[in-house]
């Protein structure tokens, strides 16, 4: 009985871990010395940031960013066993969220002024899609904190390393023209 209650959640556990390559990124944790000079040179963290971490994984990168005091952080993750692992990890932390949700299909939190992922190619261009619409609805920048995956239609604003940082600004044309239509 002991065994094939023991088979279960392992199977539980790989099938958690297998579905989230199918929806999301495969787990890769990001490395605790390469973020802290992310957050020092690339896109020095301050306690007006408010960061959200896309894929968030076991936490390393809420972990790591907290150092630096920002206001909030804000991680989502699609595997249950990563979330619960990452908020024993992260319980000590101020103002830090860890939610069991798709990022794609979730809204982007107010206040949100930088967003970290070690994503896929393919989830590349929708996330940078989101933070665009975003943008122009709140009017307000976020950056975007890539590691190792490139936009091909935008030049990053800085590169350090594999990580890419980029700039995401309201486009007054596309604003003007949605204004003028109402």
């Amino acid at each position: 009985m002991l065994i094939e209650i023991l088979i279960i959640v392992i199977s539980a556990v790989v099938a958690a871990f297998l579905l989230t390559v199918f929806f999301g990124a495969p787990f890769l944790p990001s490395r605790r010395s390469e973020l802290e000079t992310a957050f020092t040179e690339l896109y020095p963290l301050s306690p007006k940031d408010t960061l959200l971490d896309v894929g968030s994984g076991d936490g390393i990168v809420l972990r790591v960013a907290s150092a630096h005091k920002p206001k909030r952080l804000i991680g989502y993750e699609l595997n249950p066993f990563l979330v619960f692992i990452s908020r024993i990890r992260c319980r000590k932390i101020p103002n830090t969220q860890i939610l069991c949700r798709n990022f794609l299909y979730s809204q982007i939190p107010d206040g949100t002024t930088v967003i970290y992922i070690f994503g896929l190619d393919h989830l590349i261009p929708k996330l940078a899609k989101k933070i665009q619409k975003t943008v122009q609805k709140t009017g307000r920048p976020i950056h975007l904190i890539s590691y190792a995956f490139y936009l091909t239609d935008r030049r990053p604003t800085k590169k350090l390393g594999a990580y890419y940082l980029y700039k995401f600004t309201p486009d007054r044309t596309l604003s003007e023209r949605t204004s003028q239509n109402k």
